[in-house]
């Protein structure tokens, strides 16, 4: 059966649509075409750079990553965009303004979306500002050795705190309703094998089905190597409540692809993850244009 696409824009726009896969030769699964599409307009005046979303089941509340004010915003009434019929059935057409207003949240005069909170919501304030940039760029969803539980997100910044590493960032596991940080991480980026003094960023993060595991995206790009990107997968230790951990995460690589391997390269910087045929893993990723139509040329790809 087709998968639930739901996609937030940097302005803070909401796409949503059913993915049609069809399987090919060795069980792949690939892609052919999005179906019952809708379009939510821009949500409120709180849009600073939308980089992530994470839906928690089976509550249907979305929370978006804000890098500009370095917060994760919670949206509720989202599972509205999960609708089955046409637009015209009714809130599968609304702005998320409306969706979340609904619910007591935000509205279309512009009142402030519900944050999350706490020591988490304090913690995201030391990710680095860079040019109002790297901030909370990656949100999932962690079951956190509970089955069927989607109580705990996974945030990570683009990029570490002033004046700290380049070779690392911050994160931390905390719960969606309260902030509570259960753990905080230090994640270490991989190195870029022939760019002295380079890291990977983060790019993305995505939850592993049936797993307490996440498959992190990272990026690189500079003139002399154009786009690469990365592939790891970590298995963050949560603490207790009132308890929480501290670790290190050393992602192992999956898979890395640089200009060589293939010309549907880009500025990847969303990516999720779908059970496949056999119990294997299907890999999504989309890339960021950035309106760039300059000699550097970015593009929207579906990979």
């Amino acid at each position: 059966p087709p998968s639930r696409l739901l996609l937030v824009s940097d302005a803070g726009r909401m796409f949503s649509a059913d993915l049609e896969i069809e399987l090919v030769a060795g069980g792949i699964a690939r892609p052919t075409g999005l179906g019952r599409a809708y379009v939510g307009g821009q949500q409120t005046q709180e849009t600073h750079d939308m980089e992530s979303v994470a839906v928690r089941r089976p509550l249907g509340d979305a929370f978006v990553g804000v890098e500009e004010v370095l917060a994760v915003e919670r949206f509720a009434g989202i599972e509205h965009f999960n609708l089955p019929g046409p637009p015209s059935a009714g809130p599968a057409t609304a702005p998320m303004a409306a969706l979340a207003a609904s619910s007591g949240g935000a509205s279309a005069a512009g009142a402030k979306v519900p944050r999350v909170g706490g020591a988490g919501g304090k913690a995201l304030t030391t990710c680095r500002s860079h040019f109002r940039n790297h901030g909370p760029e990656a949100v999932a969803t962690l079951r956190g050795g509970v089955p069927g539980g989607d109580q705990l997100l996974f945030v990570a910044c683009e990029r570490n705190a002033p004046n700290a590493s380049d070779s690392e960032t911050l994160a931390w596991a905390m719960e969606a309703s309260t902030g509570e940080i259960r753990a905080s991480y230090t994640l270490e980026l991989p190195e870029v094998s022939d760019v002295p003094g380079a890291f990977y960023r983060v790019a993305g993060v995505a939850s592993l089905p049936d797993t307490d595991d996440l498959v992190v995206l990272f990026g690189f790009w500079s003139l002399s190597t154009g786009n690469r990107i990365l592939l790891g997968r970590i298995r963050p230790p949560i603490g207790r409540p009132g308890a929480p951990a501290v670790a290190r995460l050393r992602p192992t690589t999956v898979l890395a692809i640089d200009r060589d391997d293939t010309s549907c390269l880009d500025n990847f910087e969303a990516v999720f993850v779908q059970r496949s045929i056999g119990g294997a893993f299907t890999v999504h990723l989309l890339s960021d244009d950035n309106f760039n139509e300059g000699p550097q040329r970015q593009r929207t790809l579906f990979l």
